[in-house]
């Protein structure tokens, strides 16, 4: 399931806090090979023979599965690839994840060691482009209509040679022009969403740490 938002009130989150009664850690290693010809010249008489060359590299994978009770004694599991942070069992530790959109979390919290991660590589596919106008959506159409004619009658004419050399350097760089305005208009990601939802996700980070540091005082 594919969410995109335009604005960070858009995205829906929550928050799950508890305590780490197991803990497993593990790495997998994943072996990659491939192999090319190698040729080397042998005998007094010349010659050559082909010989394979191998290559082999190899990946290692960090995984943390974490069983965690929440405070109202029910139960959940969450499995990281990469987790960044230091989790052992009877920690306290909060997840910050957009339900109904798979199980992998945004953010990891430690609350006892005090350190979390964000995993901002997960924040990008909720970030959508969008007009600033439809004044500019309008012109952005037209524009690439335009484009398109003037691209394939700039192919059609150049190749025809119909065109001298001058003209086909006029007719590209009033295309070039065409395609630059086109960008302009074009549709962008609103101005401050990616770091706008990076700061939600933050914040709630920062909440969950707080409202424990308060309920053990």
């Amino acid at each position: 399931m594919t969410l995109k938002v335009l604005r960070v009130e858009d995205l829906p989150m929550e928050t799950l806090t508890g305590t780490v009664v197991s803990c497993q850690i593990w790495s997998e290693t994943h072996v990659h090979g491939s192999s090319s010809s190698q040729s080397s010249f042998v005998g007094p008489q010349g010659g050559h023979v082909s010989a394979p060359a191998v290559s082999i590299s190899s990946t290692t994978t960090e995984k943390l599965q974490l069983f965690i009770r929440r405070d109202d004694g029910k139960e959940f599991t969450q499995r990281f690839i990469r987790a960044g942070v230091g989790i052992r069992e009877g920690n306290r530790v909060s997840i910050v994840y957009v339900p109904k959109i798979g199980d992998e979390p945004m953010a990891l919290s430690n609350h006892d060691t005090g350190k979390s991660r964000i995993f901002e590589n997960r924040i990008q596919p909720f970030v959508t482009t969008t007009y600033s106008s439809p004044e500019n959506r309008t012109t952005h159409r037209i524009l690439s209509y335009v484009n398109l004619i003037g691209f394939l009658a700039l192919v059609y004419f150049g190749f025809s040679g119909d065109l001298a050399w001058v003209d086909i350097l006029l007719a590209t760089l009033l295309l070039l022009g065409s395609m630059f305005a086109a960008f302009l208009v074009g549709p962008k990601v609103p101005a401050g969403l990616y770091d706008g939802i990076k700061a939600a996700i933050q914040k709630r980070v920062d909440d969950a740490m707080a409202a424990d540091k308060a309920a053990a005082t």
